[in-house]
């Protein structure tokens, strides 16, 4: 499916996974029967659809020397 995403063709699908085309056609027709889709273009569209966004992860903010949090217990401690 991520070949086809990138416009990759049956072919190129074929030979970046080590499979034969006719395998990738099979992977295919099995995948429309099963999403109710007929044609690529619908699947992915529908694949675009179901898909949440992958987002970056956050990268905490720095925090200065001697900065202090403040633990569940309530007691202060120092970061150094």
């Amino acid at each position: 499916m991520l070949a086809l995403a990138q416009g990759l063709g049956g072919k190129e699908a074929a030979d970046m996974l080590g499979i034969s085309e006719p395998t990738v056609r099979t992977h295919l027709q099995r995948i429309f029967s099963k999403t109710d889709t007929v044609r690529q273009a619908d699947l992915l569209r529908l694949l675009h659809n179901s898909t949440p966004p992958i987002q970056a992860p956050q990268r905490p903010a720095a925090r200065g020397s001697g900065d202090r949090i403040i633990c569940s217990d309530d007691a202060a401690a120092a970061v150094e």
